[in-house]
Formats: structure tokens, C-alpha cells, sequence
């Protein structure tokens, strides 16, 4: 071996150089990362936010990653270059001829062909170590579930312990437990991440997906399987177990429980239906499942029991409870034995009613309804190409997505116009103001919204028993109670059916996309409010928290709420608050389930309720760490960017008029300091993400725990 490498030496000593050139290239470029992303962190918002929005293509991959495959393209082409020369070499070899001199030839050009090669070889494998062992510590390379992921500087989304299923499912409804569930009650349920209908829903209609994206039942080889919804043919009349998809009870089991001497149930049929959202994306988030026969019995309550099951899979074809400790999800609800034939009605809209509530023009619109909704007709995309139109704006040139949140009883819209970025460096959405001049802020455009009720059965009647999908119902299929724009509370009262629908021209032509002169009635719902043309950028802020910070001997049933400084955007509400248990899955127990209930107090902010199961159950003495990030935006969609709330024990939050902060945690605009870590215990407040203060509160010295129950 010496007398090869004394003869080679000149080679060995330049495969050796290379491999330490390429050693050190990937030490100089992927470590350090607390620095590189120190200084990456601490970007000018509004110039991202210029690039962004200017239509240039560039690349947003981290630039780590974008060496470290030039890296890579470099060594394969010098191993190209290199099996080139060994083939060379080979083609001397056997065109020598016999000839010693070209022998020679052909064995040095071998030979250092393979030297090359093995050089090269070297060097991918040491760069490719380090490159995957440096990127899953710095957290490159992640991929797009990765911390910081499309996200604005030093900003990330806390993955809790679970909120339901370990988080897979976002809300259901009824809900866990729940009491007094109506006979034609509906189950809902919605997924925190996009799922593969096919593998809930069985396409019993056979239909396609058309080239409008709407269901057909012209359907070619080529065509794809419409999943999830109801589609009767010309001529038919509607019958939900022949038109409509079917559920899947393999994948999702609806089963009344065993009572006393009889057994449980055998799986109940139901047709399945979806919607598909996030524009060309067609995600499919949430599912409702309608019994073809009443729940429960009309002479006893009534207990089920509903299980999302592990065939159940995400968009991208891994298991939606993979990871889980059940690795499925399982909730009861109790039937009592009569009818839901109550309306449902508007309780809360904004902007507020009338021309003089005027918000910016960067706001979300909310609508919120006295008990849940059916997902199928109030969710949608807006726009006058669309064939959503259950609800409508007085100007069909607002475009935008209609979706539904918050226990299925609000829904909010949000436009598709972006103008701008929020401290977060997320894309804000803007409802145009066509009439006002780029630079009058003062001027306000008039908006009208129309929410149209549902066609009722039986329209000489006082039910308010609707035809499905032809406008506004609750999750029982009753109609919505508009009674003339009012929004209070009142009594049922009798249906006085649909108006009719659309704007008709002197042609006689129906623009179902125009508010019609006698859409204005009962039982539809319409208001107006104005949109100032300009843009509020105020952060909201936490103002206060029950339980207290570091209250103890706190009831295993004591309400959980978060009360926010102004009206808050509920749909990044109930993605983004977790709580978090220590030690979890305590002895075995579960992860702890929690959802949300989001309103307004009297004086305008947003209060989250989160009902959660039993704090401490079986007599264990926990800890329990609620977290909110900072992707939760209020009304004019701007983040909790930094995360302040209350600093003190039964002190609020407060912020005067002049932007001063009182009794709040002092945190900054600074990657390290920009998340409240709150306890009593020391100063450590300010931290730079929600993982590392989970980490210190978990120190036995801050949260210490025992195994045995508290006598």
C-alpha cells in the first residue's frame, strides 16, 4: 500500500485537497445558523413586501439549501466527467493493439479515472453527511411544515399536544358530549389540514368533475370521480340515497351505543357531502354527513357514538391520525326524542348595520348565526363568475372566499385583493373602493350584503323545513329566519318563503348575482355598512387571561377563556390557540381535547371560550401551559406580532391612546425576545418561540410534578 500511495502521491495529495475543500465549503455554509437566521429575521417588512407583490419569479428556497445543491450538481458532473475518462481509458485499452506504450497509456488514464472517481464519491458522501445532519439541527431543509414556513420573521405556529384527534380534527359538531341533540340533527365535521374525500366518501352518483370544476354526469375515462356531492338528472326527483355520495363506513362509523339489554346499533347510513376550498387548490376540509333516517327514537333519549377511523387519510396520502396514540377519534353525543324545527338567525354582523359603521378596507366580514350552519350552503367563493350565491354583495365586483368557522356558527369572508403585508409578512386582502381615489382616505364606498334564505317544503305552511341546498339552513335543514334584516333574538314566527331571486332586466333576463328589488323581505337577510379607503395596521393583543397567570388549585371544570384587545379574525383563532398539558399522557391518559367558542363582550372584543376535557382528572396535580401564536389576526388582519398580553397576576393589558402599554409583557420587535414566556417565577419572560418557553416551564424547578394522585 505505501510503495502505491509513494508512487500516486501527487493525486493522493489532490483528492485529498478536494475533499477538504468541499469539508470545508459545507462547515462555511451550514453552520452557524443562529446567526444567518438572526440576520435573517430581521428584514425590512415593507421591502419583502414590494418584491412580493411585484410578479418577479424569485426563488424563496434558503440560500443554505441553494449552495448545497450547486454543491451537488457540481460533484455530478466531475463524477460524469470521471466515468467519462475510465470508459476513455477503456477504449484505449482495447484499441492498443498489443502496443506496450498505449497499454501503459490506457492503464494510467484507468487509473486515475478511478482515483478521480473515488475522490468524488468521497466528497458527495461527506457533504451529503453533513449537510442532513446540520440541517436537522438548524431546522433547514424542514420542508413546508417546517418552523418559520412561508412564515415572517421569527414568527412560527405552536403545534400543541392535540386540540381534537391530536389536532387532525378542528371542530365537529355535535359536539363531545353534547346533550339534547335533535332527531334531524347533522354531523359535521372539519379537519385542520386538507383530506382525500375518496377515502371518507364513496361516489354512489358517479359523477366527474366538469370543466367548470362543478359535478357532471358526463363522464369520459380520462375524467376524475366528483366526491361528496348531490346531483339529480333532469326529470328526477330528488332522493338523497340515489343523488347524493355516500359515506364511507369504513372510514367513519355513526353507531347508536348499547343501552341496558340492547346492543349497539349497526353503522348508519348516511350521504356524505364536502366542500372544496382554497380556489384552484380544491381542498377538501370539511364533511357532513346526513343520516338517511332520523337519529335517535321518539319515545327515550338516545346515546351515539362517532369514530373517525385510521383509513382516513390527508391530500397527500399518509394517514390522518398517524402519530396519534389512538390513531383514531371518537366522540358520543345523546339524542333527546323530538324535532329541530327552529330557524336559525343572524346575531352579529360586521361591520356593523348602517351606512355610518364604516371599517377599513382591509377587514374581514363576519356573519354570526344563533346555532350551527349547514357547511354546504353558506360556504363559497365570491365573484361574478362563480356559482356560489346563497350570499352576495350589492356590487358583484367583490371577489373573494366565503368560509365557515367558530362551532359552524359564523362565517367570514375575506377578499383576494392583496394591498400589502401585515408585521407577520403575511399578504393582506383589501375589499376595493372603486369610487375613491388612491390617495383620499377619507372617502368611504357603500356596501350592501345579501344573505338568502333557503326555499322552504311546504310554502303555504309556518315550517320552516327547507329543500336542500337552495339557500341559507341550519345543520338540521331549516331555513334561515331573515324577519326583515333584523338582528335580535325573537321567536320562530311563521316561514314566509323565498323571494324571489335575482334582478331582471327589461329582456326578462335573471342576474342571480344582483340583489333583486324584492330580495329585501322576509325571510332573507340584507345590510349596508360603509369601507373607509384606508388601511388600519394596529396589532391586537392579549388583555386578559382566566385562569390567572400561575393560579393554582384551579377546578377540574374551570373555564378556560382569552379575551382579546379588539374584534379578532375567528378563523385564525381556532387554528392557532393550543394548550398544552405537564407531564402528558400522564399514566396512560389521553391527550387532553379542547375547542373553541369565539364572541364579542360589550365592548367589542373578542372573548375565546375553550370548553377542554377535565383539568387534572383522576386526582392528578398538572400543569397547563394555553399558547396562542402569533398567526392569529384580528378583523383588519393584522398578527400578534409581539406576542404581548398581561404581565402581572389580576392585572389587564391595557393600551391608552397614544399607544402606551400598561401592565404588559415588554416584549420586542427581536427574534429572541419577541414571545411572552408568563410566569412569577424569575425573569423569563421574554423568549425568542413558543417551543423554548414550553421547555423551561416543563423545569421541574418552575413546574414540579409527582405521579401519585393529591390526596
Amino acid at each position: 500500500m505505501l510503495p502505491w500511495i509513494r508512487q500516486h502521491k501527487r493525486h493522493v495529495h489532490g483528492g485529498l485537497l478536494i475533499v477538504a475543500l468541499f469539508l470545508i465549503a459545507a462547515i462555511f455554509i451550514f453552520v452557524r445558523p443562529s446567526m444567518v437566521s438572526a440576520q435573517a429575521n430581521v428584514g425590512d417588512t415593507f421591502g419583502v413586501g414590494t418584491v412580493d407583490q411585484s410578479g418577479l419569479a424569485l426563488g424563496s428556497q434558503d440560500i443554505r439549501l441553494t449552495i448545497a445543491g450547486i454543491i451537488r450538481a457540481f460533484l455530478g458532473l466531475l463524477g460524469i466527467i470521471a466515468v467519462v475518462i475510465v470508459i476513455y481509458g477503456g477504449f484505449v485499452y482495447m484499441t492498443s493493439g498489443g502496443s506496450e506504450d498505449k497499454i501503459a497509456q490506457a492503464k494510467k488514464i484507468l487509473i486515475n479515472g478511478a482515483i478521480g472517481l473515488f475522490i468524488i464519491m468521497s466528497s458527495f458522501a461527506i457533504t451529503q453527511f453533513f449537510i442532513s445532519r446540520l440541517s436537522e439541527a438548524t431546522g433547514v431543509g424542514a420542508g413546508a411544515g417546517g418552523a418559520g414556513a412561508g412564515r415572517g420573521p421569527g414568527f412560527e405556529s405552536f403545534a400543541g399536544s392535540g386540540s381534537l384527534g391530536s389536532g387532525i380534527v378542528q371542530d365537529h359538531y355535535p359536539e363531545r358530549g353534547q346533550q339534547g341533540v335533535k332527531r334531524n340533527t347533522n354531523i359535521l365535521v372539519t379537519f385542520s389540514e386538507p383530506i382525500d374525500p375518496a377515502s371518507i366518501i364513496v361516489n354512489s352518483n358517479n359523477t366527474c368533475v366538469g370543466d367548470n370544476g362543478q359535478a357532471t354526469n358526463l363522464c369520459g375515462p380520462e375524467s376524475s370521480p366528483f366526491y361528496g356531492d348531490c346531483f339529480v338528472p333532469d326529470g328526477e326527483v330528488f332522493n338523497r340515497a340515489i343523488h347524493c355520495d355516500q359515506l364511507d363506513t369504513d372510514a367513519v362509523t355513526i353507531v347508536a351505543a348499547a343501552q341496558g339489554d340492547a346492543p349497539a346499533g349497526q353503522p348508519i347510513q348516511a350521504s356524505a357531502l364536502t366542500i372544496y376550498e382554497d380556489g384552484a387548490a380544491r381542498n377538501a376540509y370539511t364533511f357532513t354527513f346526513k343520516p338517511l333516517e332520523l337519529l335517535g327514537s321518539g319515545e327515550q333519549n338516545m346515546q351515539y357514538i362517532v369514530d373517525l377511523k385510521p383509513i382516513i387519510l390527508r391530500k397527500d396520502g399518509t394517514g390522518a391520525f398517524e402519530g396519534s396514540r389512538s390513531n383514531h377519534y371518537e366522540w358520543t353525543f345523546q339524542t333527546d326524542t323530538t324535532i329541530d324545527d327552529v330557524p336559525p338567525f343572524v346575531t352579529n354582523v360586521y361591520p356593523g348595520r348602517g351606512r355610518n359603521q364604516i371599517a377599513p378596507r382591509n377587514s374581514i366580514i363576519q356573519v354570526s348565526f344563533s346555532e350551527p350552519m349547514d357547511p354546504t350552503v353558506v360556504q363559497g367563493l365570491s365573484g361574478p363568475n362563480t356559482e356560489f350565491n346563497h350570499i352576495i354583495f350589492g356590487d358583484r365586483a367583490v371577489t373573494g372566499e366565503w368560509k365557515l368557522t367558530n362551532r359552524y356558527q359564523t362565517v367570514e369572508f375575506v377578499s383576494d385583493i392583496a394591498c400589502g403585508q401585515n408585521s407577520c409578512g403575511d399578504v393582506m386582502y383589501c375589499l376595493p373602493t372603486p369610487s375613491c381615489a388612491d390617495a383620499d382616505e377619507a372617502c368611504a364606498e357603500d356596501y350592501e350584503v345579501l344573505i338568502r334564505t333557503a326555499d322552504v317544503i311546504n310554502p303555504d305552511g309556518r315550517s320552516f323545513e327547507a329543500i336542500p341546498f337552495s339557500g341559507v339552513m341550519d345543520a338540521s335543514g331549516n331555513a334561515l329566519n331573515g324577519r326583515s334584516g333584523d338582528i335580535v333574538e325573537h321567536d320562530a314566527g311563521e316561514a314566509d318563503g323565498k323571494p324571489p331571486v335575482g334582478l331582471r332586466d327589461n329582456a326578462g333576463n335573471i342576474d342571480i348575482k344582483a340583489i333583486g328589488d324584492q330580495e329585501r323581505a322576509e325571510d332573507n337577510m340584507w345590510w349596508t355598512f360603509g369601507i373607509r379607503n384606508t388601511i388600519d395596521r394596529t396589532p391586537p393583543f392579549i388583555s386578559r387571561v382566566t385562569p390567572d397567570i400561575d393560579q393554582g388549585r384551579v377546578p377540574g371544570d374551570a373555564p378556560l377563556s382569552i379575551t382579546f384587545s379588539e374584534r379578532m379574525w375567528y378563523h385564525t383563532l381556532h387554528r392557532n390557540v393550543r394548550v398544552t398539558e405537564h407531564p402528558a399522557n400522564l399514566n396512560g391518559m389521553d391527550d387532553i381535547w379542547f375547542a373553541l367558542d369565539s364572541g364579542e363582550n360589550d365592548a367589542g372584543q373578542t372573548v375565546v371560550t375553550v370548553s377542554h376535557r377535565e383539568f387534572g382528572p383522576n386526582g392528578f396535580d398538572l400543569y397547563y401551559f394555553p399558547s396562542i401564536a402569533s398567526q392569529v389576526k384580528d378583523a383588519q388582519q393584522n398578527c400578534l406580532y409581539p406576542g404581548r398580553g398581561p404581565a402581572e397576576e389580576l392585572s389587564d393589558c391595557t393600551r391608552d391612546d397614544n399607544g402606551n402599554y400598561e401592565h404588559c409583557t415588554g416584549v420586542e420587535e427581536n427574534p429572541v425576545r419577541d414571545t411572552s414566556c408568563v410566569t412569577q417565577f424569575n425573569n423569563i419572560v421574554l423568549q425568542p418561540d413558543t417551543d423554548t418557553c414550553l421547555n423551561i416551564l416543563r423545569q421541574p424547578e418552575i413546574s414540579p410534578v409527582s405521579d401519585q394522585p393529591v390526596q
